[in-house]
Order: structure tokens, then C-alpha cells, then sequence
């Protein structure tokens, strides 16, 4: 059942690059055999052949987005496991202290989208019209927290201030994603795209 070529088929990525409970989600369906892969002490195996239509996605976004990331690269196993370096170009979940979003990141979330020049657009465009277009907007605030976590204690050392050159400009950015997709960028994007502005190494987030 392993692959036969660890190095061409098999992605491995921290067990901290996905949420607990998404994890446990996928252990429980491996073990009813509702996916394929294999539970291990250390982590899971899982198979991406044909997988991700099959996963429960409102439950596991963030374990799609890697098994997408494992599929449009050519692996067909996603290897989670603990003992495996973490990646700064990666969300990353602390189990033990999960990140909250700051008061201050809502804020200016919020901030940057209403000054988007085509928010009224994009607010037209949602049937729950500004309420629930802002709130769809600050729900990135925990995403963009975990960007500045990641990166604040690493050799990228981001100069400007955070709330106004990062989280606002994200802020302005949504709008624009929303109506060129007809819908939000998934989480992993936006934080890729936080990266990109703080000037971490930009072929690291192409590699994914």
C-alpha cells in the first residue's frame, strides 16, 4: 500500500499545516474506510487518487487545499506527519494555543474593504448584502494573524506595520478576488498573498 518512490509520489508535510480537528476528521474516515490512506503514531498517509471530491470539504478546508496541492504536483500520497520540518509557506496550526484574530486585524480588514474602490460592487453582488460582506472579510483576520506569527520570529524580518501595509492592503485586495472568482479566495491563498507583501521569498509560495 506505501509508494513505491517516496521522493516522486509522496508530499510530506508537517502534521501542523492542518487543523486538529480537520486531522481527526480524516483519521476517523480512513478508519470506516470512507477515504483511503493509513493512520500511523506519527501521522497519516493518504491517498490522492480520486480523494478530493470524496472529502467532506465544510468540515476539512484546509486538508483539501493540501490534497489539491499534492494533486497538481504530481504526488498521489499526502504524507502528514509531525516529525517533518514545517513549512513558512503553509499556514501553520498551533494545537496548544490556537491563534484568535486580534481586535486590531478585524479592524483594518474591514477598513481596507470599504475603501476598495469596487466595494460597492462586490457588496451589490452578495445577497446578504454589507453586513454579511464585511463579515465574510474580517473571517480572514485568523488566517492573516497566523501569517504574522509564522513569519515575526524567522530571517524575514518585515519592517512596516502590519495593520496598515499588510492586513488593509488584504483588505482592498478581497473585494477585488471576490468579483473576479464569484466568490472568496480560499484561505490558503490569502495567506500566501500576506507573504507575497511582506516580502518573503516569493519563489518559497510558488513552490505550492
Amino acid at each position: 500500500m506505501f509508494p513505491e518512490s517516496h521522493s516522486e509520489q509522496m508530499l510530506s508535510l508537517n502534521t501542523c499545516h492542518v487543523p486538529q480537528a480537520e486531522l481527526s476528521v480524516l483519521n476517523d474516515a480512513i478508519r470506516h474506510r470512507t477515504a483511503n490512506g493509513i493512520v500511523r503514531d506519527t501521522g497519516t498517509l493518504l491517498i490522492i487518487d480520486e480523494q478530493i471530491p470524496h472529502l467532506p470539504q465544510d468540515k476539512v478546508p484546509f486538508l483539501i487545499d493540501l490534497a489539491l496541492l499534492a494533486s497538481r504536483t504530481d504526488h498521489t500520497w499526502l504524507n502528514l506527519d509531525r516529525d517533518v520540518p514545517p513549512l513558512l509557506a503553509l499556514p501553520q496550526f498551533d494545537w496548544e494555543n490556537p491563534v484568535t484574530p486580534d481586535n486590531v486585524t478585524v479592524a483594518y480588514l474591514a477598513k481596507g474593504a470599504s475603501e476598495s474602490k469596487r466595494f460597492s460592487q462586490a457588496v451589490d453582488s452578495l445577497a446578504e448584502g454589507e453586513l454579511g460582506f464585511i463579515s465574510d472579510v474580517t473571517d480572514f483576520a485568523t488566517i492573516l494573524d497566523m501569517t504574522w506569527q509564522a513569519v515575526k520570529d524567522t530571517e524575514y524580518q518585515y519592517e512596516g506595520v502590519f495593520a496598515y501595509d499588510i492586513v488593509e492592503a488584504v483588505g482592498r485586495w478581497l473585494p477585488e478576488q471576490y468579483l473576479i472568482r464569484d466568490e472568496f479566495p480560499r484561505p490558503f491563498l490569502v495567506y500566501q498573498h500576506a507573504l507575497m507583501l511582506m516580502g518573503v521569498d516569493k519563489r518559497m509560495a510558488e513552490g505550492f
